[in-house]
């Protein structure tokens, strides 16, 4: 059984840990996580493992020949490319040896439904397990994350962003591909990215969700805002664009008192910032925006760095939003 399995050649480096990748096999895999695959691969000193098709072999013996390969005493990731959910009896043998879980439920064929049972179960396991969750898509918010910290982070900021009354974000798409806007299936693959950054909002600022439907161009979804009781709504679309379908592009905040405006710059790493008031225009100023995946802010994200106490939070109120009312 060991045979089936393809460990990655030894090189003069001494291994730091251990990777289990399980990608589709027979087809090119969707997402991001093959090219984190061939970033782990040409840049990191880790014991890769590829599994065979999952369909190939049972899960007991195969977990039993994926142990039997691995470094004794180095930590496990499991970079995996299936359903999660669909694969929790192989992964309820793996977890309790590895330390994160790495998946891209953008990917998933049935992402609004993977959303809800992998906020229901994979939370459980992983912490009977003391294993880490790990979703690409959230790793890929860090630049986004630490950028809205930092410009609300003084009293006035933040009451600006309180006093919002729509919050507009805009994802990346191909070239005359245009998300398909039958089913919210369709925007937890599409529009994960924004879903997940307005989550993680919504979930710091103590908002609720009140109402989600579909736009000619996206989606929009209402929060009622506390105390106050005023709503605001989040608008999610797509434009082109020659980064990843999916990649976050811009965030802007409309408000009674201030609006906020942050852009990607071509293909630099960095976000454009405009802050218009009521009595003046802030000179334009630049964010780091480290947003693709060879960089190294990004793979110890994903790797190393502890994960975020929002991390739960933010999928929960993910896992809120009433979709019920998304065909009305």
């Amino acid at each position: 059984m060991a045979s089936s399995l393809t460990p990655t050649p030894s090189t003069s480096r001494p291994y730091l840990f251990n990777v289990v990748v399980s990608l589709p096999q027979g087809e090119t895999p969707p997402g991001a996580l093959p090219l984190v695959v061939a970033e782990l691969s040409k840049r990191h000193s880790c014991r890769l493992l590829l599994l065979p098709s999952l369909g190939e072999v049972s899960a007991y013996p195969t977990h039993f020949s994926i142990l039997s390969q691995l470094i004794p005493d180095l930590p496990i990731y499991l970079l995996w490319g299936h359903d999660p959910v669909e694969d929790l009896p192989l992964l309820s043998l793996l977890l309790p040896f590895a330390k994160r879980l790495i998946f891209d439920l953008s990917s998933s064929k049935r992402s609004s439904l993977g959303a809800f049972t992998l906020e229901k179960t994979l939370p459980t396991l992983s912490s009977e397990a003391s294993c880490e969750l790990m979703d690409l898509s959230w790793a890929r918010l860090m630049p986004w994350r630490r950028a809205l910290a930092q410009l609300f982070n003084g009293e006035e900021a933040l009451a600006e962003l309180h006093q919002a009354h729509t919050i507009t974000l805009s994802m990346a798409s191909k070239e005359g591909v245009v998300p398909k806007a039958s089913t919210p299936e369709n925007y937890l693959g599409d529009y994960l990215q924004g879903l997940y950054l307005i989550s993680w909002l919504t979930s710091r600022l103590g908002w609720h969700w009140i109402d989600a439907r579909r736009t000619s161009e996206g989606c929009s979804l209402t929060c009622q805002k506390t105390p106050s009781q005023d709503s605001v709504q989040f608008i999610l679309q797509s434009s082109p664009h020659e980064l990843d379908p999916g990649t976050l592009l811009s965030l802007e905040i409309s408000g009674t008192k201030a609006s906020y405006s942050l852009g990607l710059y071509g293909k630099r790493r960095i976000a454009i910032v405009h802050i218009t008031r009521e009595d003046r225009c802030d000179m334009p100023f630049t964010v780091p925006m480290q947003t693709t995946l060879s960089t190294p802010s990004f793979m110890q994200e994903l790797l190393h760095a502890r994960v975020s106490i929002h991390y739960p939070t933010a999928m929960q109120y993910l896992a809120e939003i009433p979709w019920s009312s998304f065909h009305h």
